[in-house]
Protein backbone atom coordinates (compact mmCIF):
# COMPACT_ATOMS: atom_id res chain seq x y z
CA UNK A 1 0.00 0.00 0.00
CA UNK A 2 1.34 3.43 -0.94
CA UNK A 3 -0.45 6.58 0.23
CA UNK A 4 0.42 9.97 -1.18
CA UNK A 5 -1.34 13.33 -1.02
CA UNK A 6 -1.84 16.52 0.99
CA UNK A 7 -3.22 17.08 4.48
CA UNK A 8 -5.95 19.30 3.03
CA UNK A 9 -7.34 16.36 1.06
CA UNK A 10 -6.73 13.64 3.63
CA UNK A 11 -6.26 14.60 7.29
CA UNK A 12 -3.55 13.15 9.52
CA UNK A 13 -6.22 11.51 11.67
CA UNK A 14 -7.68 9.70 8.66
CA UNK A 15 -4.21 8.55 7.58
CA UNK A 16 -3.37 7.16 11.04
CA UNK A 17 -6.77 5.53 11.26
CA UNK A 18 -6.24 3.72 7.94
CA UNK A 19 -2.71 2.57 8.82
CA UNK A 20 -3.84 1.37 12.24
CA UNK A 21 -6.95 -0.40 10.96
CA UNK A 22 -5.01 -2.26 8.25
CA UNK A 23 -2.13 -2.96 10.68
CA UNK A 24 0.47 -1.71 8.22
CA UNK A 25 4.24 -1.68 8.77
CA UNK A 26 6.16 1.17 7.19
CA UNK A 27 7.15 4.83 7.40
CA UNK A 28 4.86 7.85 7.03
CA UNK A 29 6.70 10.97 5.84
CA UNK A 30 4.96 14.32 6.40
CA UNK A 31 6.52 17.41 4.81
CA UNK A 32 5.52 20.94 5.83
CA UNK A 33 6.93 24.44 5.93
CA UNK A 34 8.18 23.94 9.49
CA UNK A 35 9.80 20.54 9.21
CA UNK A 36 9.77 17.05 7.73
CA UNK A 37 8.66 14.38 10.18
CA UNK A 38 8.94 10.59 9.75
CA UNK A 39 6.58 8.35 11.72
CA UNK A 40 7.38 4.62 11.85
CA UNK A 41 4.71 1.93 12.27
CA UNK A 42 4.84 -1.76 13.10
CA UNK A 43 1.56 -3.60 12.54
CA UNK A 44 -0.36 -0.33 12.75
CA UNK A 45 1.27 0.88 15.97
CA UNK A 46 3.59 3.89 16.29
CA UNK A 47 7.10 2.81 17.27
CA UNK A 48 9.34 5.78 16.36
CA UNK A 49 9.30 9.38 15.17
CA UNK A 50 12.14 11.49 13.76
CA UNK A 51 12.57 15.06 12.52
CA UNK A 52 14.78 16.40 9.75
CA UNK A 53 15.04 19.89 11.22
CA UNK A 54 16.06 18.65 14.65
CA UNK A 55 17.07 14.96 14.94
CA UNK A 56 15.25 12.90 17.55
CA UNK A 57 18.42 12.01 19.45
CA UNK A 58 19.14 15.72 19.96
CA UNK A 59 15.61 16.28 21.24
CA UNK A 60 15.91 13.48 23.78
CA UNK A 61 19.34 14.67 24.94
CA UNK A 62 18.11 18.26 25.32
CA UNK A 63 15.08 17.08 27.32
CA UNK A 64 17.26 15.06 29.72
CA UNK A 65 19.56 18.05 30.27
CA UNK A 66 16.71 20.55 30.81
CA UNK A 67 14.95 18.12 33.14
CA UNK A 68 18.11 17.88 35.23
CA UNK A 69 18.65 14.17 34.59
CA UNK A 70 22.11 14.61 33.02
CA UNK A 71 24.65 17.43 32.65
CA UNK A 72 25.64 19.03 29.32
CA UNK A 73 29.10 17.49 29.70
CA UNK A 74 27.67 13.98 30.01
CA UNK A 75 25.46 14.58 26.97
CA UNK A 76 28.42 15.77 24.85
CA UNK A 77 30.49 12.72 25.74
CA UNK A 78 27.56 10.42 25.03
CA UNK A 79 26.95 12.04 21.63
CA UNK A 80 30.60 11.55 20.68
CA UNK A 81 30.49 7.89 21.69
CA UNK A 82 27.19 7.45 19.86
CA UNK A 83 28.77 8.60 16.60
CA UNK A 84 31.78 6.27 17.04
CA UNK A 85 29.81 3.18 18.09
CA UNK A 86 26.74 3.88 15.86
CA UNK A 87 24.40 3.24 18.79
CA UNK A 88 21.31 5.01 20.04
CA UNK A 89 21.92 7.84 22.48
CA UNK A 90 19.65 6.33 25.10
CA UNK A 91 21.49 3.03 25.00
CA UNK A 92 24.83 4.79 25.48
CA UNK A 93 23.57 6.81 28.45
CA UNK A 94 21.97 3.78 30.08
CA UNK A 95 25.04 1.61 29.51
CA UNK A 96 27.14 4.17 31.41
CA UNK A 97 24.47 4.38 34.14
CA UNK A 98 24.03 8.10 33.45
CA UNK A 99 20.23 7.77 33.59
CA UNK A 100 17.73 5.28 34.95
CA UNK A 101 15.71 2.97 32.73
CA UNK A 102 12.47 4.68 33.79
CA UNK A 103 13.78 8.16 32.89
CA UNK A 104 14.98 6.91 29.50
CA UNK A 105 11.62 5.36 28.64
CA UNK A 106 9.70 8.43 29.77
CA UNK A 107 11.95 10.73 27.74
CA UNK A 108 11.51 8.64 24.58
CA UNK A 109 7.74 8.42 24.97
CA UNK A 110 7.39 12.15 25.70
CA UNK A 111 9.34 13.23 22.63
CA UNK A 112 7.70 10.71 20.28
CA UNK A 113 4.14 11.65 21.27
CA UNK A 114 4.93 15.38 21.31
CA UNK A 115 6.18 15.23 17.72
CA UNK A 116 3.05 13.36 16.59
CA UNK A 117 0.60 15.68 18.37
CA UNK A 118 2.34 18.71 16.85
CA UNK A 119 1.58 17.27 13.41
CA UNK A 120 -2.14 17.48 14.18
CA UNK A 121 -1.78 21.28 14.40
CA UNK A 122 -0.31 21.57 10.89
CA UNK A 123 -2.69 23.36 8.52
CA UNK A 124 -1.15 21.93 5.36
CA UNK A 125 1.58 19.61 4.16
CA UNK A 126 2.39 16.65 1.93
CA UNK A 127 2.48 13.04 3.06
CA UNK A 128 3.74 9.73 1.71
CA UNK A 129 3.49 6.29 3.29
CA UNK A 130 5.99 3.64 2.27
CA UNK A 131 5.13 0.09 3.25
CA UNK A 132 8.10 -1.92 4.54
CA UNK A 133 8.64 -5.54 5.54
CA UNK A 134 10.20 -4.41 8.84
CA UNK A 135 11.04 -1.19 10.69
CA UNK A 136 13.94 -0.71 13.09
CA UNK A 137 13.16 0.95 16.44
CA UNK A 138 14.31 0.91 20.07
CA UNK A 139 12.20 -2.03 21.19
CA UNK A 140 14.17 -2.34 24.45
CA UNK A 141 13.16 1.10 25.71
CA UNK A 142 9.94 2.02 23.91
CA UNK A 143 6.53 0.33 23.96
CA UNK A 144 4.51 0.73 20.72
CA UNK A 145 1.49 3.04 20.96
CA UNK A 146 -1.84 2.10 19.34
CA UNK A 147 -3.09 4.62 16.78
CA UNK A 148 -6.53 4.50 18.41
CA UNK A 149 -5.08 5.96 21.62
CA UNK A 150 -3.28 8.69 19.70
CA UNK A 151 -6.47 9.63 17.81
CA UNK A 152 -8.49 9.80 21.02
CA UNK A 153 -5.92 12.00 22.74
CA UNK A 154 -5.69 14.24 19.67
CA UNK A 155 -9.49 14.63 19.71
CA UNK A 156 -9.37 15.66 23.37
CA UNK A 157 -6.70 18.24 22.60
CA UNK A 158 -8.72 19.56 19.66
CA UNK A 159 -11.70 20.15 21.96
CA UNK A 160 -9.77 21.95 24.72
CA UNK A 161 -6.99 23.75 22.85
CA UNK A 162 -9.08 26.75 21.62
CA UNK A 163 -10.10 27.52 25.22
CA UNK A 164 -6.49 27.36 26.42
CA UNK A 165 -5.26 29.60 23.60
CA UNK A 166 -7.52 32.37 24.93
CA UNK A 167 -5.14 32.70 27.91
CA UNK A 168 -1.94 31.42 26.27
CA UNK A 169 -2.08 32.64 22.65
CA UNK A 170 1.63 32.03 21.98
CA UNK A 171 4.20 29.45 23.19
CA UNK A 172 6.77 32.28 23.31
CA UNK A 173 5.02 34.01 26.21
CA UNK A 174 6.74 34.17 29.59
CA UNK A 175 4.80 33.88 32.85
CA UNK A 176 5.71 34.49 36.47
CA UNK A 177 4.15 33.74 39.81
CA UNK A 178 1.52 36.26 40.83
CA UNK A 179 2.57 38.83 43.46
CA UNK A 180 2.17 37.38 46.93
CA UNK A 181 2.51 33.74 45.78
CA UNK A 182 6.27 33.60 45.11
CA UNK A 183 6.95 31.36 48.14
CA UNK A 184 3.76 29.33 47.83
CA UNK A 185 4.32 25.55 47.80
CA UNK A 186 2.11 23.58 45.41
CA UNK A 187 1.91 19.84 46.08
CA UNK A 188 0.11 16.98 44.36
CA UNK A 189 -1.02 15.30 47.60
CA UNK A 190 -1.94 16.56 51.04
CA UNK A 191 0.93 15.80 53.46
CA UNK A 192 0.15 17.65 56.65
CA UNK A 193 -0.92 21.19 57.48
CA UNK A 194 1.25 23.99 56.18
CA UNK A 195 0.36 27.71 55.91
CA UNK A 196 1.99 28.06 52.50
CA UNK A 197 0.88 24.77 50.93
CA UNK A 198 -1.79 24.29 48.25
CA UNK A 199 -2.89 20.91 46.89
CA UNK A 200 -3.16 20.84 43.09
CA UNK A 201 -2.95 18.28 40.28
CA UNK A 202 0.41 16.53 39.69
CA UNK A 203 0.89 18.37 36.39
CA UNK A 204 0.24 21.75 37.99
CA UNK A 205 2.75 21.00 40.76
CA UNK A 206 5.43 20.14 38.17
CA UNK A 207 4.79 23.25 36.07
CA UNK A 208 4.69 25.53 39.13
CA UNK A 209 8.29 24.61 39.97
CA UNK A 210 9.46 25.55 36.46
CA UNK A 211 7.74 28.95 36.15
CA UNK A 212 10.32 31.58 37.07
CA UNK A 213 9.51 34.66 34.99
CA UNK A 214 12.37 34.07 32.54
CA UNK A 215 11.57 30.85 30.66
CA UNK A 216 8.94 30.81 27.92
CA UNK A 217 6.13 28.28 27.60
CA UNK A 218 8.13 26.42 24.95
CA UNK A 219 11.19 26.21 27.20
CA UNK A 220 9.08 24.85 30.05
CA UNK A 221 7.55 22.15 27.82
CA UNK A 222 11.08 21.10 26.84
CA UNK A 223 12.11 20.78 30.49
CA UNK A 224 9.62 18.19 31.66
CA UNK A 225 8.40 14.69 30.80
CA UNK A 226 4.87 16.04 30.35
CA UNK A 227 3.38 16.49 26.89
CA UNK A 228 3.12 19.97 25.36
CA UNK A 229 -0.64 19.90 25.89
CA UNK A 230 -0.42 18.81 29.54
CA UNK A 231 2.01 21.66 30.25
CA UNK A 232 -0.11 24.41 28.69
CA UNK A 233 -3.27 22.98 30.26
CA UNK A 234 -1.64 23.04 33.70
CA UNK A 235 -0.49 26.63 33.09
CA UNK A 236 -4.01 27.56 31.99
CA UNK A 237 -5.41 26.15 35.24
CA UNK A 238 -2.87 28.10 37.29
CA UNK A 239 -3.67 31.31 35.38
CA UNK A 240 -7.37 30.77 35.97
CA UNK A 241 -6.70 30.50 39.72
CA UNK A 242 -4.76 33.79 39.61
CA UNK A 243 -1.51 32.05 40.48
CA UNK A 244 0.35 33.03 37.28
CA UNK A 245 0.50 36.33 35.39
CA UNK A 246 2.40 37.40 32.25
CA UNK A 247 5.95 38.40 33.13
CA UNK A 248 5.67 41.65 31.17
CA UNK A 249 2.60 42.80 33.10
CA UNK A 250 3.01 45.04 36.16
CA UNK A 251 -0.19 44.92 38.22
CA UNK A 252 -1.39 48.33 39.39
CA UNK A 253 -2.43 46.90 42.73
CA UNK A 254 -0.47 44.03 44.26
CA UNK A 255 -2.87 41.60 45.88
CA UNK A 256 -2.85 38.00 46.90
CA UNK A 257 -5.19 35.75 44.86
CA UNK A 258 -8.48 35.45 46.64
CA UNK A 259 -8.51 31.67 46.24
CA UNK A 260 -5.50 31.25 48.56
CA UNK A 261 -6.40 33.45 51.54
CA UNK A 262 -2.76 33.42 52.62
CA UNK A 263 -2.40 37.09 53.56
CA UNK A 264 -3.75 38.34 56.90
CA UNK A 265 -7.02 40.26 56.78
CA UNK A 266 -6.62 44.05 57.01
CA UNK A 267 -7.98 45.89 60.01
CA UNK A 268 -11.45 47.34 59.61
CA UNK A 269 -11.70 51.11 59.13
CA UNK A 270 -14.33 53.78 59.00
CA UNK A 271 -14.74 53.15 55.24
CA UNK A 272 -16.24 49.70 55.84
CA UNK A 273 -19.87 50.93 55.96
CA UNK A 274 -19.93 52.46 52.44
CA UNK A 275 -18.30 49.34 51.01
CA UNK A 276 -20.96 47.13 52.61
CA UNK A 277 -23.73 49.32 51.18
CA UNK A 278 -22.12 49.13 47.75
CA UNK A 279 -21.83 45.35 48.01
CA UNK A 280 -25.52 44.99 48.93
CA UNK A 281 -26.48 47.22 46.02
CA UNK A 282 -24.43 45.21 43.53
CA UNK A 283 -25.84 41.89 44.81
CA UNK A 284 -29.36 43.25 44.48
CA UNK A 285 -28.63 44.46 40.97
CA UNK A 286 -27.31 41.01 40.05
CA UNK A 287 -30.46 39.30 41.36
CA UNK A 288 -32.63 41.77 39.47
CA UNK A 289 -30.70 41.15 36.26
CA UNK A 290 -30.94 37.37 36.58
CA UNK A 291 -34.71 37.55 37.13
CA UNK A 292 -35.79 40.13 34.57
CA UNK A 293 -33.21 40.44 31.81
CA UNK A 294 -34.07 37.05 30.22
CA UNK A 295 -37.70 38.21 30.00
CA UNK A 296 -36.82 41.44 28.28
CA UNK A 297 -37.69 41.09 24.56
CA UNK A 298 -35.08 43.72 23.72
CA UNK A 299 -32.27 41.57 25.14
CA UNK A 300 -30.64 40.14 22.00
CA UNK A 301 -28.21 37.91 23.90
CA UNK A 302 -30.86 35.91 25.73
CA UNK A 303 -33.07 35.82 22.65
CA UNK A 304 -30.16 34.24 20.76
CA UNK A 305 -29.62 31.59 23.43
CA UNK A 306 -33.28 30.57 23.63
CA UNK A 307 -34.47 27.53 21.64
CA UNK A 308 -34.56 28.60 18.04
CA UNK A 309 -32.31 31.62 18.73
CA UNK A 310 -29.26 32.61 16.73
CA UNK A 311 -26.81 30.61 18.87
CA UNK A 312 -29.01 27.51 19.10
CA UNK A 313 -27.68 25.91 15.85
CA UNK A 314 -24.09 26.32 17.07
CA UNK A 315 -24.86 24.78 20.47
CA UNK A 316 -26.69 21.89 18.80
CA UNK A 317 -23.79 21.33 16.37
CA UNK A 318 -21.32 21.04 19.28
CA UNK A 319 -23.58 18.56 21.09
CA UNK A 320 -23.94 16.42 17.96
CA UNK A 321 -20.16 16.46 17.43
CA UNK A 322 -19.61 15.23 20.98
CA UNK A 323 -22.15 12.46 20.55
CA UNK A 324 -20.44 11.37 17.33
CA UNK A 325 -17.12 11.22 19.19
CA UNK A 326 -18.57 8.72 21.68
CA UNK A 327 -20.03 6.79 18.76
CA UNK A 328 -16.57 6.70 17.17
CA UNK A 329 -15.20 5.22 20.38
CA UNK A 330 -17.74 2.39 20.15
CA UNK A 331 -16.70 1.74 16.56
CA UNK A 332 -13.00 1.64 17.46
CA UNK A 333 -13.75 -0.86 20.23
CA UNK A 334 -15.62 -3.01 17.74
CA UNK A 335 -12.82 -2.89 15.18
CA UNK A 336 -10.19 -3.84 17.77
CA UNK A 337 -12.18 -6.51 19.65
CA UNK A 338 -14.53 -7.95 17.05
CA UNK A 339 -17.48 -7.45 19.43
CA UNK A 340 -19.40 -4.42 20.61
CA UNK A 341 -19.04 -3.16 24.19
CA UNK A 342 -21.69 -4.20 26.65
CA UNK A 343 -21.45 -0.74 28.22
CA UNK A 344 -19.58 2.51 27.64
CA UNK A 345 -17.43 1.78 30.69
CA UNK A 346 -15.70 -0.98 28.71
CA UNK A 347 -14.18 1.68 26.44
CA UNK A 348 -12.13 2.81 29.42
CA UNK A 349 -10.79 -0.70 30.13
CA UNK A 350 -8.99 -0.80 26.76
CA UNK A 351 -7.89 2.86 26.78
CA UNK A 352 -10.47 3.93 24.21
CA UNK A 353 -12.29 7.13 25.19
CA UNK A 354 -11.01 7.17 28.76
CA UNK A 355 -12.85 9.15 31.44
CA UNK A 356 -10.53 12.15 31.25
CA UNK A 357 -10.86 12.36 27.46
CA UNK A 358 -14.64 12.28 27.30
CA UNK A 359 -16.17 15.35 25.63
CA UNK A 360 -18.22 16.11 28.75
CA UNK A 361 -16.21 14.24 31.36
CA UNK A 362 -18.58 11.44 32.40
CA UNK A 363 -20.05 8.33 30.77
CA UNK A 364 -23.27 9.13 32.63
CA UNK A 365 -23.90 12.00 30.21
CA UNK A 366 -24.73 9.43 27.50
CA UNK A 367 -27.12 6.48 27.32
CA UNK A 368 -25.96 3.45 25.30
CA UNK A 369 -28.48 0.71 24.44
CA UNK A 370 -27.22 -2.44 22.72
CA UNK A 371 -29.97 -4.22 20.80
CA UNK A 372 -28.56 -7.65 19.97
CA UNK A 373 -31.89 -8.99 18.72
CA UNK A 374 -31.98 -6.77 15.62
CA UNK A 375 -28.24 -5.99 15.41
CA UNK A 376 -28.51 -2.30 16.34
CA UNK A 377 -27.50 0.04 19.07
CA UNK A 378 -28.89 3.40 20.18
CA UNK A 379 -26.87 6.25 21.63
CA UNK A 380 -28.54 9.19 23.38
CA UNK A 381 -27.30 12.43 24.84
CA UNK A 382 -28.92 13.90 27.93
CA UNK A 383 -30.45 17.23 28.80
CA UNK A 384 -29.16 19.41 31.63
CA UNK A 385 -31.72 17.76 33.93
CA UNK A 386 -30.40 14.28 33.11
CA UNK A 387 -33.30 13.13 30.92
CA UNK A 388 -32.75 11.50 27.53
CA UNK A 389 -32.69 14.05 24.73
CA UNK A 390 -34.67 12.69 21.72
CA UNK A 391 -33.16 15.43 19.54
CA UNK A 392 -29.64 14.22 20.38
CA UNK A 393 -29.59 10.57 19.41
CA UNK A 394 -28.45 8.15 16.77
CA UNK A 395 -29.17 4.56 15.87
CA UNK A 396 -26.76 2.36 13.96
CA UNK A 397 -27.09 -1.00 12.31
CA UNK A 398 -24.29 -3.32 13.32
CA UNK A 399 -22.43 -5.60 10.98
CA UNK A 400 -22.92 -9.23 12.03
CA UNK A 401 -20.44 -9.75 14.83
CA UNK A 402 -19.92 -13.36 13.83
CA UNK A 403 -18.71 -12.38 10.34
CA UNK A 404 -16.20 -9.86 11.68
CA UNK A 405 -14.96 -12.31 14.28
CA UNK A 406 -14.56 -14.98 11.60
CA UNK A 407 -12.64 -12.53 9.40
CA UNK A 408 -10.26 -11.73 12.27
CA UNK A 409 -9.76 -15.42 13.03
CA UNK A 410 -9.07 -16.20 9.35
CA UNK A 411 -6.51 -13.41 9.16
CA UNK A 412 -4.75 -14.62 12.30
CA UNK A 413 -4.79 -18.19 10.98
CA UNK A 414 -3.31 -17.14 7.63
CA UNK A 415 -0.60 -15.13 9.38
CA UNK A 416 0.22 -18.13 11.55
CA UNK A 417 0.37 -20.50 8.55
CA UNK A 418 2.58 -18.05 6.67
CA UNK A 419 5.01 -17.92 9.58
CA UNK A 420 5.06 -21.72 9.82
CA UNK A 421 5.81 -22.05 6.10
CA UNK A 422 8.68 -19.59 6.41
CA UNK A 423 10.17 -21.60 9.25
CA UNK A 424 9.86 -24.86 7.24
CA UNK A 425 11.67 -23.24 4.27
CA UNK A 426 14.45 -22.10 6.56
CA UNK A 427 14.87 -25.62 7.99
CA UNK A 428 15.01 -27.12 4.50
Amino acid sequence: MALRGTLRDFSLGEILQLIGYQRKTGILTVEGEEDTVLVSFVEGQVVAVDSVRRPFENRVGSLLVRAGKITPEILNRALEEQKRAQQRLGSVLFAHKAISLDDLRRALRTQILNLIYRLFRWKDGRYFFSQESSVDYDSDHFTPVATENILMEAARMSDEWPLIEARIPSPDLVFRRAPGTESLLLVATESGEHPGRLVVSPDEAVVWKLVDGTHSVTEITESTFLSDFDVVKAMDQLIGRQLLVPATRTPAVITTPAALNLAPRPAESSHAVPSVVLTVFLVGLGIFSAMFLPKNPANLLFRAMRPGGAIAPLVNSIAVSRLQRVDRGIELYYLSKGVYPASLAQLNSVSILEDYSLPRGDFGDYRYILRTNDDKYDLYGKTSSGALDPNLSLSRTLDPVSEVASMIKRKRKNDLERNVNVKIDIVK
